[in-house]
């Protein structure tokens, strides 16, 4: 499977794959890329979501609009933002960076409106937009604000 970097976007022949199936392919030696916000890696666009980590970052699909969110959302017993405490699942909680933070990316991963979205930990929920955007409401009613965006 060739690789090829060009300035900040890497190419990747993987055949005529539905896009899910094109992120499990197999890899015989360490790939390692850098990435920062607005490179692409093939079809995905990169975006900096600090919050569960200060490096975290989430790919959008620029195909589908499918959203690979990773940890700055679990949708297991229900899509939460990282940071939001569940009693069944407090993981990703005890192990978020910071949780407003965390919901500033989640604001900007709602902006995008995607068709998909896969977070961490759990299935893919339908309707995701409308999810993401009523979970971000009670998380900033729970912060006692709206979040805002830090200046880079």
């Amino acid at each position: 499977m060739p690789l090829a970097k060009d300035g900040h976007t890497v190419t990747a022949e993987l055949g005529p794959q539905k896009w899910y199936r094109s992120l499990r392919f197999k890899c015989n030696g360490l790939l390692h890329l850098d990435v920062v916000e607005g490179d692409t890696v093939g079809s995905l666009r990169v975006f900096a979501t600090p919050g569960h980590t200060p490096g975290h970052i989430a790919l959008l699909d620029t195909r589908n609009d499918a959203l690979i969110a990773g940890d700055a959302f679990s949708s297991l017993f229900g899509l939460k933002v990282s940071g939001h405490l569940h009693f069944f699942f407090p993981f990703p909680a005890l192990a978020t960076w910071n949780k407003r933070v965390s919901c500033v990316s989640a604001e900007i991963l709602v902006q995008l409106a995607p068709r998909y979205l896969a977070p961490g930990h759990a299935a893919l929920p339908r309707e995701p937009v409308a999810k993401m955007k009523a979970l971000l409401k009670a998380e900033a009613k729970s912060l006692g604000t709206a979040s805002k965006r830090p200046a880079s």
